[in-house]
């Protein structure tokens, strides 16, 4: 409803054959609306408002879903790769978007994120914190937009969903040291596979972490200790770690 003086940018996300054909697309206006209730980048500090900006996107186990990152929104989306419908909504608490009660997160929920991904019904979530600037101050509403979490550092944060009671049960936190990573960041899952005393071969999971604009990452095994820790001296917005054999062949 109503009319925005104002250039908007939207998310457009698609999928292309090999032979460059889009077989897949998503759009974000489609889904979301453009609101200054739930987007707390003003829509006039640009040329053009970027009330969504996606930065991050990957598959949900089983390939059927995706999770989108919503930076400007601050919050996660679930969508359903067959049909482009919205399944799910984690956010601010604050926010009119969030559907989940956050249990046990001594934050109270996420801020600012980066990047999500999903292990069973474990959801990592890449949360940036929040910057400390006049507008951000207790008691404030960010352009429009409320906002409840305000934390002064970075971590991955993880969650045990259970979408159907909609609740996000706080499992765990990562940080890099306690500092705040204001952009960029990312997190995979790498697979490991291990061969035990009797002979049998075993596939883990270990986590590596990018921190971002903090010049950094880290790596962390099946049973969270910490295996490597390297300070590259810039930002590192993506950080892939992969068999070079499997790319060569």
């Amino acid at each position: 409803g109503g009319v925005l003086e104002v250039n908007v940018t939207s998310t457009y996300l698609y999928e292309l054959d090999r032979d460059g054909n889009v077989t897949w697309e998503w759009d974000s206006i489609d889904h979301f609306p453009p609101s200054e209730e739930t987007s707390y980048l003003p829509k006039d500090r640009y040329a053009e408002w970027d009330y969504f900006h996606t930065n991050g996107i990957r598959f949900a186990p089983g390939d059927q879903e995706l999770i989108i990152s919503a930076r400007h929104l601050r919050a996660i989306a679930n969508v359903d790769y067959a049909s482009g419908d919205v399944n799910w909504v984690l956010a601010d608490p604050a926010s009119p978007l969030n559907e989940f009660t956050y249990i046990d997160d001594p934050l109270g929920g996420i801020g600012t994120l980066h990047a999500a991904i999903m292990r069973d019904d474990e959801l990592l979530i890449f949360d940036n914190g929040h910057y400390e600037t006049p507008e951000y101050q207790d008691g404030s509403y960010i352009y429009g937009a409320p906002i409840e979490t305000r934390h002064d550092y970075t971590r991955v944060v993880s969650y045990k969903l259970d979408v159907a009671e909609k609740t996000a049960t706080y499992q765990r936190e990562w940080t890099y040291p306690e500092f705040m990573v204001r952009t960029a960041g990312y997190l995979m899952f790498v697979p490991r596979e291990e061969t035990g005393e009797d002979g049998e071969t075993e596939t883990t999971e270990n986590l590596l972490i990018s921190w971002g604009s903090g010049g950094a990452f880290t790596e962390y095994n099946a049973d969270d200790e910490l295996i490597v820790s390297t300070d590259t001296g810039g930002m590192t917005y993506r950080f892939y770690k992969f068999d070079l054999d499997h790319w060569m062949e």
